[in-house]
């Protein structure tokens, strides 16, 4: 879909090198145009993935016929089909089709491919006419992809090269005669002269070949290179499973490396060692150095060799172009089995089992993602883009969550902007480059580092001018409720809508960082007229075919053709007939024939022997047994939680102690909560394995992950063995059941009518009656070298208010010197005459500065540098109304305890409300002597509470000597007015502390996350 996105904006804009939807704005010069712009002339006629459809066909097509081409340079014309044949059914290419969807990697490869006979001729006759047609096609190669250039040069153009050079050392020159016997010094001087007149022209053509090449490769994308020159990419490495280790990550190997290969795997061997013996060595050479690549960090040969490129490339290609260089050799191969077809049953049964294995695999490959969802299910895009059109949304930007690369589909039907992408090699956000996270909206998948990149977004929105998220992952719905949003309800295609309320929209017109006229003429032309050119001469260079035999012998021996160019290069470019050195077959030999003449019929015997290993390998494959051990069992049933597949892990509790399927589904769904709703297992590891006869107990260590903070658990489990497989004991189900069935509660509900308006479109939902915010007290503390302003304010209204706090640090001249606002550390929703504490946390923005380091650990927080000394803070603090998320839950029993040195506060809660409350959230606010705050610090309960029932909470403080006040003066503005309060509204009651534990007292509040409610 990143390729769709970048056709539409050459379909809209053809010579703008700016597209503001994205990152909020960044230049497309970032990446090659060729297939981009072919998308974007069809888009108007077909649709963007029609035009995606039909581009990506003619490159297939171009492909299997480049496959031919290159083929024949290296193997006779029957070996060449096989080849042609083995990428038809080429997992490789299927899988970087439709699983991968690379456009540019296909149709660059094709023109390589198309190119490589044309810089044979040159480089072997001197045929300029074969140079033209050559560096015209690598042209399209560089408009389609320039990596495919610069590493198509080294692993496809470099064997042709090699090739080339040998042939003409071992080609007699014109006048040559006899052969030279080398005596002496001298005898050897002019041996080494000879050669080196044989060669010279050669090299002389090869070195023209690089120089043109090179300045092809710079001219076609010059406004690439400049782009990079002026503003290289500085960011994080973003991991990818194909620089993986595959033995420790056995699934990225299945895809980047196992899959691609497929059946050639089996013959991988066979052809190399044939191939490095035979004219075909310098291909196999590159094949071999291919295949090392491919296997990303399983060896550190690919690290050595790519140096600091290895964190940057995608080492699936190498994979890709390894299975694509291989197919000459391979096709050599099969024909080579296929001559022994009849004569021995053994080689007719593999080769069909190899034919049969390779479909197989193409069909696999071609249907993975049926198999295994490696993407959310298909998006429907209009509702979101219906959204953004009405009432003036698109005003303001957005972030998709849980949508894969379907966000960039997204924005490909929608002018509205995003402060995500999907393609991060353009992106210069300090929040993003800092991050080893390739989208926002998968933030998830890379842990802390990818959670902490998105929080810096969502905490501080007004910054992005960032106001609605549509989120296709509920994971994300407990940070965003504890940043402030509200959900405002599923759109038609199940997508939900959050909203952040009193955030600024964009301005009328946005920035830009257009290229000078020149560049944007370049990069509108030069890439589209390669491609052009390149068809165009390659039509010419075969004019007059194809022409079918028969009618071409019958018009031969007429003399029809006589003083005309022969035509029999419609599918390679080299004229067999001419060449000084006719193509034999690469494996060709004595001993070739001898080995067809010792084949002979296999026995019977042989053929069950195989038969019987087969199956033998497939049972002990499939048929062993699945229990192995207690420990296995647990991380099979943690395994079948965490990606719910339940009747799978009730399959594995014990039969005789286990609920029914429905009462453990029950249980499943009344057991509500942050952990079990939201959470993500992140780690598992098994400590102590006992086994006491046929009972065992396993004691584990859990790491859950979820989107507002971690996890840890520690448990045992009791295993017991029936009919020799273990199976957990189920834990016992406890339901305290209400003492009323049946409750009814009297409610003040708020309905804020939104900003639905024919006539005054400015009239948006948040101009709305502002409620009077009193903060009653604010300073600024240090922790852990980390600057934060806490405080605590009032609603001093008769309305609800939505409040947004934000706190600046000044310097002594009153310039800011950093500014954040008050995110999960406070509540947002807060109902009339309520108070509730603040606490803004002041963080740096890791490699925002040059000489940051690039590595970011995930659970650090990056230290602030400021540009001077603090000298004061402002603090400001504005609302509006809103009815959304005004639950609070009941605290009962609430007592201080001392415990290993510090302080435990516990108590009770009730949910006296008539919904669960999803995630109960608590605030605590530690006060001196005059009630003011000293510190405040969220905790976000691991389970839920369901109407009318009770639940327990523990509470760790933090200690007073991790805390220390800073004194400087502080200015204090609500709703945009300085603070002119006298009256004080008496807070909640609060808890004394002991006085050796440098606080007076404290006071908890705690808010609800409803799922759902807030629609």
């Amino acid at each position: 879909y990143v390729h769709i996105f970048f056709a539409d904006h050459y379909a809209q804009d053809w010579f703008s090198t700016w597209e503001t939807r994205w990152y909020t704005g960044f230049t497309t010069t970032s990446y090659p145009p060729g297939t981009h712009q072919l998308m974007g002339l069809l888009s108007g006629t077909t649709g963007l993935l029609g035009a995606f459809v039909i581009v990506q066909l003619v490159a297939v097509v171009a492909l299997v016929i480049g496959v031919y081409r290159y083929a024949r340079l290296w193997v006779g014309e029957d070996a060449a089909r096989w080849a042609a044949l083995l990428a038809v059914m080429s997992s490789a290419i299927a899988e970087t089709i439709h699983v991968f969807g690379q456009l540019p990697t296909t149709f660059s490869l094709a023109a390589l491919l198309h190119a490589m006979p044309a810089l044979h001729r040159w480089m072997a006759e001197g045929s300029r006419r074969s140079l033209l047609v050559g560096v015209a096609t690598m042209a399209a190669t560089t408009a389609g992809h320039h990596v495919t250039t610069l590493f198509g040069s080294v692993f496809f153009l470099g064997p042709v090269v090699v090739r080339v050079v040998v042939d003409a050392l071992r080609r007699p020159a014109p006048g040559e005669h006899g052969h030279l016997v080398v005596k002496g010094a001298q005898g050897l001087k002019l041996l080494v002269v000879r050669r080196l007149q044989r060669v010279a022209p050669t090299l002389l053509r090869v070195a023209t070949t690089a120089v043109v090449l090179v300045v092809t490769l710079v001219i076609v994308v010059l406004p690439y290179w400049l782009w990079t020159a002026g503003d290289p990419i500085s960011q994080v490495p973003i991991p990818h499973d194909s620089r993986s280790n595959f033995i420790t990550n056995p699934n990225a190997g299945l895809v980047f490396w196992v899959i691609p290969w497929g059946t050639l795997l089996l013959l991988l061997p066979g052809i190399l060692r044939r191939a490095i013996v035979a004219r075909t060595w310098p291909l196999a050479m590159s094949v071999g150095l291919l295949f090392v690549l491919g296997t990303g960090g399983t060896t550190p040969i690919p690290r050595l060799l790519l140096g600091g490129a290895f964190d940057v490339l995608t080492l699936d290609r190498f994979t890709f172009w390894a299975t694509i260089a291989v197919l000459p050799v391979a096709g050599a191969r099969i024909e080579e089995l296929g001559r022994a077809v009849g004569q021995s049953r053994i080689r007719t049964g593999l080769l069909g089992a190899f034919a049969a294995g390779t479909i197989a695999m193409f069909m696999f490959s071609a249907n993975l993602s049926h198999y295994r969802s490696l993407q959310p299910e298909p998006i429907d895009p209009q509702p979101i883009a219906e959204f953004l059109a009405k009432d003036d949304h698109s005003r303001w930007r957005y972030l998709p969550l849980g949508f894969g690369d379907q966000m960039a589909w997204v924005s490909a039907n929608t002018e509205a902007t995003t402060v995500d992408g999907n393609y991060h090699s353009a992106r210069r956000l300090p929040e993003l480059v800092s991050r080893p996270v390739e989208r926002l909206e998968g933030a998830k998948f890379r842990g802390m580092p990818g959670i902490g990149s998105l929080q810096q977004f969502v905490t501080t929105p007004e910054r992005y001018n960032l106001k609605f998220v549509f989120s296709n992952d509920t994971f994300y719905d407990p940070l965003l409720f504890a940043n402030g949003w509200h959900e405002l309800g599923p759109l038609r295609n199940g997508i939900v809508v959050w909203e952040r309320a009193d955030v600024s929209p964009l301005p009328p017109v946005l920035p830009e960082r257009q290229l000078p006229p020149w560049q944007r003429l370049l990069w509108g032309i030069v890439p589209l007229a390669s491609v052009a050119a390149a068809v165009l001469l390659q039509a010419w260079s075969q004019a007059g075919e194809p022409v079918p035999k028969a009618i071409s012998r019958r018009l031969r021996s007429a003399g029809a053709f006589e003083g005309v160019r022969p035509g029999a290069r419609f599918l390679v470019g080299v004229d067999v007939t001419r060449s000084a050195v006719p193509l034999t077959w690469p494996f060709s030999g004595s001993w070739a024939v001898r080995s067809l003449r010792r084949l002979r019929p296999a026995s019977r015997l042989v053929g069950r022997a195989a038969v019987a290993a087969v199956v033998i390998v497939v049972f002990v494959g499939f048929g062993a047994d699945e229990s192995r051990g207690p420990e296995n069992q647990v991380y099979d049933f943690y395994d079948d939680v965490d990606f719910a597949r339940f009747q799978s892990a009730w399959g594995r509790l014990d039969p005789l102690t286990r609920p029914t399927l429905d009462g453990f589904m029950f249980e499943r769904a009344t057991a509500d909560g942050l952990v079990t709703s939201y959470a993500k297992l992140d780690q598992l590891e098994v400590g102590a394995v006992r086994v006491d006869g046929d009972r065992a107990e396993v004691a584990v260590r859990l790491r859950y992950i979820t989107a507002v903070e971690a996890f840890d658990v520690e448990r045992e489990h009791e295993l017991i063995t029936r009919d020799g497989q273990w199976y957990l004991v189920p834990d016992a189900y406890v339901d305290r059941a209400p003492e009323e069935q049946f409750v009814r509660r009297t409610t003040v509900e708020y309905l804020n009518l939104g900003r639905r308006s024919q006539r005054q479109t400015t009239a948006y939902g948040d101009v709305l009656d502002r409620p009077r915010i009193e903060v009653l007290d604010s300073r600024l503390v240090r922790r852990d070298e980390q600057l934060f302003i806490v405080g605590q304010l009032t609603n001093v209204d008769v309305d609800p208010a939505d409040i947004t706090v934000t706190g600046r640090l000044l310097g002594s001249a009153g310039q800011e010197l950093a500014s954040f606002q008050a995110g999960s550390g406070t509540i947002h929703k807060v109902l009339p005459g309520e108070t509730v504490p603040f606490r803004i946390g002041f963080e740096g923005v890791g490699g925002a500065a040059d000489g940051d380091p690039i590595v970011f650990e995930p659970d650090s927080v990056t230290d602030l540098t400021l540009a001077a000394p603090v000298s004061s803070y402002e603090l400001s603090a504005k609302a509006v109304v809103t009815g959304r998320d005004l639950r609070r839950l009941e605290l009962r029993n609430v007592e201080v305890t001392s415990v290993d040195g510090g302080l435990i506060v516990s108590g009770g809660l009730r949910n006296d409300g008539i919904e669960a409350a999803t995630i109960p959230i608590a605030h605590v606010s530690l006060l001196d002597e005059n009630d003011e705050v000293i510190w405040v610090e969220p905790y976000f309960l691991a389970e839920g509470i369901r109407p009318q029932r009770r639940a327990d909470f523990r509470l760790r403080l933090v200690d007073r000597a991790e805390l220390s006040v800073i004194d400087v003066p502080g200015v204090v503005f609500d709703n945009g007015r300085a603070d002119q309060f006298d009256e004080r509204y008496a807070p909640e009651p609060t808890v004394a502390l002991p006085s050796a534990s440098g606080y007076d007292s404290v006071r908890i509040q705690f808010r609800v996350f409803e799922r759902g409610a807030s629609a």
